[in-house]
C-alpha cells in the first residue's frame, strides 16, 4: 500500500507535469521508482517482479487521478455555468430597466388631454400606442395598462422578451391623488415581470 501510494504522488506529479506545474518536476517519474522489494531481494530472483512493477501504473492509480480529475473539472465547470446565469440574469434586468424608461419617456406626451384636439397618436388619440387597457381614451387614465406589445418577440440574442421561455409582461397602473385643496393629480408605477428559463 506504501508503494500504490507513493506512485499515485509520481503519477500526479506527472499530471502536472503535463498542465504545466513546475513544482514536481524534480520528482522522478514512476518508470525511475525502484520498489522496495527489489532492493532486498538478489537481482536475479526480484528481476520479473522488478520489471513488473515499474512499467506504468496500476488500476487503483488510474482510478485515483481519474476520480481527481472528475472533481476538478466539475468545480470549474459549475463556475463557469454559474458566471454564465449570471450574466445572463443581469443582461434581463438590464433589458427590462431600458423598455421601462422608454416607457416613461413616452408617457410624458401624455400628461395633458383634450378629447378634441390633435394627440401625440391623432385626432382624439390619447393613448399609447400597443396599449392594451379597454376602453381607455387617455394614457394616463385610471386603471391597468398593458405595454407587453412594445416587448421583441423571442430570439438568439433577445434578454427580455414577450414569447416562451421568457413571458415577459410589461404594464403600468395609473391612480388618481387628492392633494387637497381642489387639486389632483396621478401616480404611475411601472412593473415589468417574466419567467427565468
Amino acid at each position: 500500500m506504501k508503494g500504490t501510494t507513493r506512485r499515485l504522488f509520481y503519477l500526479l506529479s506527472s499530471l502536472g507535469n503535463i498542465f504545466g506545474v513546475s513544482r514536481f518536476s524534480d520528482v522522478p517519474g514512476p518508470r525511475d521508482f525502484i520498489p522496495p522489494d527489489c532492493l532486498t531481494v538478489p537481482p536475479a530472483a526480484a528481476k520479473f517482479s522488478c520489471e513488473r512493477t515499474s512499467r506504468g501504473y496500476t488500476l487503483i492509480e488510474m482510478v485515483m487521478a481519474l476520480f481527481i480529475t472528475g472533481i476538478v473539472v466539475t468545480a470549474v465547470f459549475s463556475v463557469v455555468l454559474s458566471a454564465r446565469a449570471t450574466t445572463n440574469k443581469g443582461g434581463r434586468r438590464e433589458a427590462a430597466f431600458f423598455y421601462t424608461r422608454q416607457a416613461m419617456d413616452r408617457l410624458k406626451a401624455y400628461v395633458t388631454a383634450d378629447p378634441t384636439a390633435a394627440g401625440p397618436g391623432g385626432v382624439g388619440v390619447w393613448t399609447l400606442p400597443g396599449d392594451s387597457c379597454g376602453g381607455c381614451t387617455w394614457a394616463l387614465q385610471t386603471g391597468d395598462h398593458d405595454l407587453t406589445s412594445w416587448l421583441p418577440p423571442c430570439g438568439v440574442g433577445v434578454p427580455l422578451c414577450n414569447g416562451a421561455p421568457i413571458s415577459a409582461v410589461l404594464t403600468y397602473r395609473v391612480e388618481a391623488i387628492d392633494f387637497g385643496g381642489g387639486i389632483f393629480g396621478s401616480s404611475v408605477t411601472f412593473s415589468m415581470t417574466w419567467n427565468e428559463p
